[in-house]
C-alpha cells in the first residue's frame, strides 16, 4: 500500500468524493445517508486519503457497544488491490474494540475482500430498491414488477473482531 495514504475521520465536506465513489459502483445511497452517519457516529466514519483525494470510505454505527454495523466500504477502482480496504477495516475495528457484535452486509465482490480478513457470512439477505418518484408512472407505491426495480442480493456477515495484520 502507498505509505502516503492516511486514514482520518470523515467530514461532511468529504461527501461529494464519497458520492463519486459510490456512483461508480452503482450503489443507491444519497447524500443524506452520509450526513446521517457522519452526524450520528462521526468517530466511526472514516476515509482513506491520498494527498487531497479521498480514495476510500468506511462507516459504522455503534449501538451502545452491544452491536455495531459497518457499511459504505468503498475504494476507488484505480486504487484497489493495494490494501486500502484492509487498512480501512483494521482502522474501524480498532475503534470498535469492546463492541459485543459487529455486523455488515456485503456485495458478492465485497465478500471476497471481507473473507480474506476473517469475516464469515451468516445468511443471505435481499434488498428491494424503490424507484424514484418521477419513475412511478401510475403505480401508487413506487415498486412494480419489471426491470425498473433493482433487487440486490447481499450476504449478512459477522465479525468476530479478527486480528488484521
Amino acid at each position: 500500500m502507498d505509505e502516503r495514504i492516511i486514514i482520518r475521520q470523515m467530514r461532511e465536506f468529504d461527501i461529494p468524493s464519497a458520492m463519486d465513489i459510490k456512483n461508480d459502483e452503482g450503489w443507491y445511497q444519497v447524500e443524506d445517508d452520509w450526513k446521517l452517519l457522519i452526524r450520528t457516529s462521526p468517530e466511526w466514519c472514516l476515509v482513506a486519503e491520498l494527498g487531497a483525494e479521498v480514495v476510500g470510505t468506511i462507516t459504522s454505527i455503534n449501538y451502545e457497544n452491544k452491536i455495531a454495523w459497518i457499511g459504505m466500504m468503498l475504494v476507488r477502482k484505480e486504487y484497489r488491490a493495494q490494501g486500502i480496504s484492509k487498512f480501512l477495516m483494521k482502522s474501524v475495528l480498532e475503534k470498535l474494540k469492546g463492541v459485543e457484535k459487529v455486523k455488515l452486509d456485503a456485495t458478492p465482490a465485497g465478500l471476497k475482500v471481507y473473507e480474506r480478513i476473517g469475516v464469515s457470512a451468516d445468511c443471505d439477505i435481499s434488498r428491494l430498491v424503490r424507484m424514484p418518484a418521477y419513475q412511478k408512472n401510475h403505480f401508487p407505491h413506487g415498486a412494480r414488477p419489471g426491470t425498473n426495480n433493482k433487487f440486490l442480493s447481499y450476504k449478512k456477515c459477522s465479525l468476530e473482531m479478527p486480528v488484521v495484520t
